[in-house]
Order: structure tokens, then sequence, then C-alpha cells
């Protein structure tokens, strides 16, 4: 009875960290995507291409490359999809993945020929999975959802000429709903939110009129969050500690909990360069500092107490090549290909982060209805090889794949 009770706490622990939420849509939890534009040539010249508004995020050091003022409205569609099989009866169990509708938008304003200011309201962590209740991983995970939202004031300057540099301050709030089944029957369910704040900088620097190089920082934010636990449909009579004489009922009676939670640094580095009028092509290397997340530990206030476990996760990086393609005076065709790295590693991979390595396969184009008005839409096809579960009683294999579809509306006030 006390390893039963180990293994239900260390499982709790889990699911009050918040950081492990299935998004199968980018590398751990991150959600890649920013603008449209970027995703059709799959981050290629991220740092470096400057098109609409969306170089808020992007490097905000390429607001210099606006004049006026600029907006662009961005909705992503989001369809993840993920499957587990179990080795030792061979069933597959497939995840109940919800559409997601991710919006952003950002703005750009000349103040004056050597400054910018800009804003970006967007989401850079989250989505989820809903295993159901009746799966052999139901300890581990029933349903995992995150939702962020990041508002982003930033500014830019020119420096000189050719080199041009930005920053913004980065305001993140994030709100978790997670569940899962207790091995003495019943459920628990958690909920917890937070504000916190990090920050960007970006650098660009033309090296003629054909090539650009650009650099964007983003930092880690530390989320310190408190969260609401409430436990159902268990024997309260139960004794689970019985040295101590606590009942299920002690143990699991509705209680709070605190959890630090470091969401990683990135790191892009981006070069664009112009073989003719009509063809551009890019290249960016990415570096997300996954390896902050050693382990989790949660304090509870109650006799649950405080509970660690290993992650372990490892650092990652994500490279892209891509190409524009000017068709004509009104229509840009946009191509990519990413190799994107999982930080996950084998024996700490669980079902609310099935993660692996993963292939993106993108394509997009902008419409330019007027002088000041645009359309942007993209395609993107993620696929992942299949991945191995280690965790005791789920030994078996994941299989993920999503696919992003992407609209964004551009203009430009005069």
């Amino acid at each position: 009875m006390q390893k039963r009770f180990q293994l239900t706490a260390a499982a709790l622990a889990g699911t009050l960290a918040l950081a492990p939420l299935s998004s199968a849509s980018a590398a751990g939890f991150s959600i890649s995507a920013r603008g449209t534009s970027n995703l059709g040539n799959a981050f290629s010249g991220t740092a470096a291409e400057v098109e609409d508004a969306s170089v808020v995020y992007n490097n905000p050091a390429g607001m210099q490359k606006l004049d006026g003022t600029h907006t662009s409205l961005t909705l992503h569609v989001i369809a993840p999809k993920a499957s587990y099989t179990h080795e030792a009866d061979g069933e597959e169990y497939e995840a109940d993945d919800d559409i997601r509708y991710v919006p952003n938008l950002y703005y750009v304003q000349e103040l004056n020929p050597d400054t910018r200011l800009g804003l970006a309201v967007y989401s850079p962590w989250g989505l989820g999975l809903d295993w159901g209740d009746s799966w052999p991983g139901n300890t581990y995970s029933i349903k995992s959802e995150m939702k962020t939202v990041t508002v982003s004031p930033s500014l830019s300057f020119q420096a000189t000429p050719n080199f041009s540099i930005g920053a913004s301050i980065d305001f993140q709030y994030l709100d978790a709903k997670l569940s899962k089944a207790l091995s003495i029957g019943g459920t628990n369910e958690l909920t917890a939110d937070n504000w916190a704040h990090g920050f960007s900088l970006g650098v660009l620097y033309d090296a003629d009129e054909t090539t650009r190089f650009g650099a964007t920082l983003h930092s880690a934010i530390r989320h310190d969050l408190s969260g609401k636990a409430k436990f159902s449909g268990y024997d309260p009579t139960i004794v689970v500690v019985p040295a101590l004489g606590l009942t299920a009922g002690d143990i699991f009676a509705n209680t709070t909990g605190k959890v630090t939670l470091h969401l990683p640094e990135t790191l892009s580095l981006s070069v664009a360069h112009d073989y003719s009028r009509r063809l551009t092509v890019m290249a960016d290397y990415t570096y997300t500092r996954w390896s902050r997340y050693e382990e989790l530990t949660v304090v509870h206030d109650s006799p649950l107490g405080t509970v660690s476990e290993e992650k372990n996760w490892k650092d990652t990086a994500r490279v892209s090549l891509g190409i524009n393609y000017l068709m004509s005076p009104k229509w840009l065709l946009r191509m990519g290909y990413a190799f994107d790295e999982s930080p996950v590693p084998d024996d700490t991979r669980d079902p609310r982060v099935p993660d692996g390595d993963r292939d993106w396969l993108t394509i997009g184009f902008n419409f330019r209805a007027s002088e000041d008005v645009s359309i942007d839409a993209a395609y993107a096809y993620l696929h992942m090889d299949e991945e191995p579960s280690e965790l005791a009683g789920l030994d078996g294999d994941y299989e993920n794949g999503t696919q992003y579809a992407s609209i964004q509306l551009n203009w430009k006030l005069k």
C-alpha cells in the first residue's frame, strides 16, 4: 500500500507541474507558428526576412523595414493526431484530438525614420490530448490542456544604415486544466494559472542589397504556479499510509499545490538571399534550451507534501530551408522544409508529451489584393516516426502527426 501511495503521488506531481502537455505540433509543448508567411517557408529566414507585421515576434529589429502603420491578423487551425499501441496485447488507442484555433495579432507603427513601435499578441505554448479514462495509461494522463497568451510591446531603432536593433517585454499568461486516474480508483483534476514576464532581443544586418542576416533571442520565462487539486470517485476510508494512519480521504482531500516552471529560451539565427528579383532563398537555425526541464518538484498543501520526479529533457535544434518565388506582381509562392529535434528522452516520454523528432513540409501563398492589402495562406504537414514508451505499465509505442492550415490578413494604414 505504501508503494501504491508513492506511485500515485509521483503521477500527481507530473500532473500539477503543467509543463508536459502534448502539442504534437512542435518540439516539446511549443506552438511554432506565429505568422502565416513564416509558416509557408517552414520558418526559414525567421529572423532575417521582413514581409509583414508578424516580424514583431520573429525579430523586433525588422520593424525598421516597415514604413507607416502595419497590422497583421492571423488564424492558425491545428489538427494534431496521436495514438498509442500497447505492446502487451497489441491494442491501439487514439487520443481525442480536438482541432485548435490559435489567433495572433501584430501591429507596427513608424514613430520617426529611425524608430518603430510594435505590439504582438500570440500563443507560444499549449495544446493537449484527451486519451479518455479507460486506456492503459490513465494513471499518467486522461486529459491535458494548456493555453498561453503573450502580449509583447516592442521598440526598434536604426543604429546604422545597415544595422537595426529591437527589443520587447513579453507579458505571458498561462492557464492549464489536467486530469488523471488514481490507482486506488477515482480521478483527480487540477487547474492552475499565472502571469509572468520575459523579454526578446533582435538584430538585423543588411550585408548588401541582396543578403540579410538576423538573430533573435526570446528569453526564458519563469512561472510560479498555484493550482487547485480536486479528487473524486474513490473510497476515502482506504488506509494508504498505515504507519501514519492516513486514509485516502486524508491524502486526497481537495487541496492546492505550487510548482515553478521554467519555459525555455530560444535563439534563432537566419539568413535570406535574393538570387534574383523573383527568387529569395532562406535558412534558419533555432536553438531551444529545454535542458532547464530537469525535474518536477511540487509542494502540496496537504499530507501529499513535496514530490519530485526526473525529466532530464535535452537541448534541441531546428534547421530549415525555404524559398519565396514571385510568380506574378500579385502572387508569391512559398515552400519550405524543417527538421525539428525532440527534447524528450525515451525513458521519460509520457502521454502528455509523446514527442519525437519531426519533419515539416510546408507550402504557402501571398496574394496582393492592392497596394495596401494582402492575404497569406499556408499549409504544413508534420511527420514523426513511432516513439517508444518505457514508463511502468505503459510499454508500447506512440505515433503522432499534425496538420496546420493558416490564413493571415495584412494591411497598411496610411
